[in-house]
C-alpha cells in the first residue's frame, strides 16, 4: 500500500524538518496566539488595583504628570486599604487644562473626559477642583453639582485645601516654581437624580468617598 512505502524520518532532526514542512503555519499561528494570551495575562496581573478614584477638574491650570503624581501620593496618606492588597493606591483622573492657554482641541478633550467620568463612573465621586471648574460644574444643574456634606464653604459643599498641610506637602514635593492653582477645593459630587443613582455599587462608593473626605478634612482642619 502507498502508506507502507512512505519514508519516515529516522532521527530527531529529520522529524523536526518533516514536522515543520507540514505544520509550519499552524504552529506559527498557535505560537502567536499563546504569546498574545501570555502578554495580556501579564498586563492584567501588573495593572494596579486602586482603592480610591479622584477626579481632578481645573480650568485655570493644566497640571504636569509630576504634579498629579504628587497629589496621588499625598491623598494615599488619608485612605485605607479597600481591596485587601496591603497598600493604599489613589488614582487621580486628570481633567485639568488652562482655558486661557491650552489649545482648544486639548481643552475640549479634557472637558469631554470630565463629562464622561462624571456621568458614567460610579467610583468617581471625590473631586478636586479650582474655582473656575467648580463654578462651571455648579452650572450643570440648578441645584448645583456638589453634595452638601456639611463642609465649611458654599453651604456645606466644599473644603478649601489651599492653606492646609495637605497642599503644602503636595507643592513641596514638586516645587513652587511650577504653576499651581490659586485655590484647591475638595468636594463630593451629587448622586441623587443622576445617571449613576441606580448603580448597584453606588451606595458602597458613596460610603467610601464620604469616609475618605472626612479623613482629609479632619487632619487638615
Amino acid at each position: 500500500m502507498a502508506g507502507e512505502n512512505r519514508v519516515r524520518p529516522k532521527g530527531f532532526r529529520e522529524w523536526i524538518e518533516n514536522y515543520w514542512y507540514h505544520y509550519k503555519w499552524p504552529t506559527i499561528i498557535a505560537a502567536v496566539l499563546v504569546l498574545a494570551i501570555a502578554v495580556s495575562t501579564a498586563q492584567c496581573a501588573a495593572k494596579p488595583s486602586y482603592d480610591y478614584d479622584v477626579v481632578l477638574a481645573m480650568q485655570s491650570v493644566e497640571l504636569a504628570p509630576a504634579q498629579v503624581t504628587a497629589l496621588e501620593n499625598e491623598l494615599s496618606k488619608y485612605g485605607s486599604d479597600q481591596n485587601g492588597d496591603g497598600k493604599v493606591l489613589v488614582r487621580v483622573v486628570d481633567c485639568s487644562y488652562n482655558k486661557n492657554t491650552t489649545f482648544y482641541s486639548m481643552a475640549l478633550s479634557k472637558r469631554q473626559k470630565l463629562q464622561t467620568v462624571l456621568t458614567s463612573e460610579q467610583n468617581m465621586l471625590v473631586i478636586l477642583s479650582d474655582k473656575e471648574a467648580y463654578d462651571w460644574l455648579a452650572e450643570i444643574r440648578d441645584e448645583g453639582f456638589m453634595a452638601n456634606m456639611g463642609l465649611p464653604e458654599d453651604g456645606g459643599k466644599y473644603f478649601p485645601l489651599t492653606e492646609t498641610e495637605f497642599y503644602k506637602n503636595v507643592v513641596d514635593n514638586v516645587g513652587s516654581e511650577v504653576l499651581w492653582p490659586k485655590e484647591l477645593r475638595l468636594s463630593r459630587r451629587i448622586v441623587e437624580g443622576t445617571l449613576i443613582e441606580n448603580d448597584k455599587n453606588v451606595e458602597k462608593s458613596m460610603k467610601t468617598a464620604n469616609e475618605f473626605i472626612a479623613a482629609i478634612v479632619e487632619k487638615n482642619s
